[in-house]
């Protein structure tokens, strides 16, 4: 922000910049009030407190719920729904941090943009670690798809590879390369500084606030485009070619296998129906991560573009626009467990038996043992191979197809 001359003889009057210079603060700036630095109270109560305040706390509950669920219901300790625990965790974590961001800034400040309530460590880690939030959530979503992409396209390798310890060391990865690809944003939120508002001279703006703080530096260059816009940009098209693609291949071997057999075989129907429904069920959750984010993404796009034909500037997007982007992530984080309970009947009764009305589910059933049919055809012959497995619902041992 550039001073201006007109307010040279204002600033060595304002309080703002006196108490900075005695502070020694070098991190200063100065920039004239105007009505757009403050917050409007009526409009941030309806666009931002009150959907972050019913969003938020209602998606932290409904991903509680499903990791109590997992934790609760033997027959939900499974591979994949370790994968999507780890979903459900960064989901809480994402949620609780933003809502910090939505209520917390325009209920401790009356000036946009002032982080002054977070203070420069709060500021940075909160940042980052929202960041942070949205790659593990992407990268897990891949994850979970390429698993159940090997579990019915090569059935009888992702039984040899499948173990609780591998896919601990792969949830560990997801979280690892979403630090990894925030590393370019974290010089964004490194520098932490106060710009003193000089407010005209009147009874009005008297008592206005003189100051605000923040750590997020700005995108003012190609650079800074490149590192804080088409680095999510890239993560966010790879992970959705990603995931398309893996969906195409598993309905597809779906569509061959329910091909191969008759009408009478119908132990194998049921399973691979079983398995359409968890293919479905993970595509929507895929789908709905792509719709919620996807403005954000354009958003970011949009700056950059921007950027690069108007250095040193930043574009104003229409508050409806903005609404959108700020408020569909939200959405994303806590519509999971919903998506799950809709689309699988297994989900939707565990859910039902966690919370005490269905009984037997975790008792009778989970003594029964069914059968659990892998096929797969021959590479050097159109002869079938089928191989039967008779396990307990609650076994270790993962079925080359039905592990959800």
């Amino acid at each position: 922000m550039n001073t201006s001359s007109e307010y040279f003889d204002i600033v060595d009057q304002n309080q703002c910049v006196i108490d900075a210079r005695k502070k020694n603060l070098t991190d200063i700036y100065i920039t004239p009030g105007t009505p757009e630095l403050f917050y409007d109270s009526e409009h941030i109560l309806l666009t931002r407190i009150i959907p972050a305040t019913i969003t938020c706390p209602f998606g932290i509950i409904l991903n509680c719920l499903f990791l109590y669920v997992v934790f609760k219901v033997s027959a939900m300790r499974t591979l994949t729904n370790m994968y999507l625990s780890n979903q459900a965790i960064v989901d809480c974590m994402f949620l609780s941090l933003y809502y910090i961001v939505q209520v917390g800034e325009p209920l401790s400040t009356d000036v946009v943009h002032d982080k002054s309530f977070l203070g420069p460590v709060g500021c940075f880690i909160v940042n980052i670690a929202l960041d942070i939030c949205l790659f593990v959530s992407e990268f897990n979503i891949v994850l979970v798809t390429f698993e159940r992409y090997m579990a019915i396209c090569k059935p009888f390798k992702a039984d040899r590879i499948s173990s609780k310890s591998r896919t601990y060391k792969l949830i560990i990865l997801t979280w690892i390369m979403g630090i990894v690809f925030s590393v370019p944003i974290f010089q964004f939120y490194t520098k932490w500084y106060t710009t003193c508002i000089i407010w005209p001279s009147n009874n009005e703006t008297i008592s206005s606030q003189m100051s605000y703080s923040n750590c997020f530096s700005g995108v003012w260059t190609p650079l800074d485009g490149i590192l804080h816009s088409l680095t999510p940009i890239i993560a966010f098209v790879l992970v959705v070619m990603i995931i398309t693609l893996l969906n195409v291949l598993t309905t597809r071997e779906l569509q061959k296998s329910a091909r191969k057999y008759s009408v009478s075989a119908h132990d194998l129907k049921q399973r691979l129906h079983q398995q359409r429904q968890i293919v479905v069920m993970l595509a929507v959750t895929a789908g709905v991560l792509f719709v919620c984010l996807l403005p954000y993404h354009l958003d970011l796009a949009i700056g950059y573009l921007y950027n690069t034909t108007h250095p040193n500037s930043v574009i104003i997007m229409p508050q409806g626009w903005n609404e959108l982007v700020r408020w569909l992530p939200m959405v994303n984080s806590s519509i999971n467990p919903i998506v799950y309970g809709i689309l699988n009947k297994q989900y939707r009764r565990a859910f039902i038996a966690t919370l005490g009305c269905f009984e037997s589910y975790n008792g009778n059933n989970s003594q029964q043992e069914y059968m659990m049919t892998s096929v797969t055809t021959c590479n050097n012959t159109t002869n079938l191979t089928t191989t039967t497995y008779n396990l307990p619902l609650n076994s270790s041992v993962h079925s080359p197809i039905i592990h959800t």
